[in-house]
């Protein structure tokens, strides 16, 4: 059940039929050296679990500084979620 709209989607996109996709994204770009680099060293340095569900602490306060510059008002950390993707944030 719960790859079905995925699957009806997927089916849709191949009959032709225009489907915006808010499940499952490919990256259309190939993935920056500086990204690899770190990703690597984190896994080296013993990183190999989940994150928190929320977004990670440090992400979070950046964000909450940034909207909180755009915005005008403060935004907490508190008040930030990250998702890795749709199919989560879903």
């Amino acid at each position: 059940m719960r790859w079905a709209v995925y699957k009806m989607a997927r089916q849709m996109m191949a009959d032709g039929k225009d489907v915006i996709e808010m499940a499952i994204g490919e990256p259309d770009v190939p993935t920056p050296d500086y990204l690899i680099d770190a990703a690597m060293a984190a896994l080296q340095a013993g990183r190999t679990g989940y994150a928190a569900s929320s977004g990670e602490n440090s992400l979070r306060h950046a964000l909450a500084e940034r909207y909180t510059r755009q915005a005008g008002r403060e935004i907490l950390p508190e008040q930030v979620l990250c998702f890795p993707g749709t199919q989560t944030a879903l």
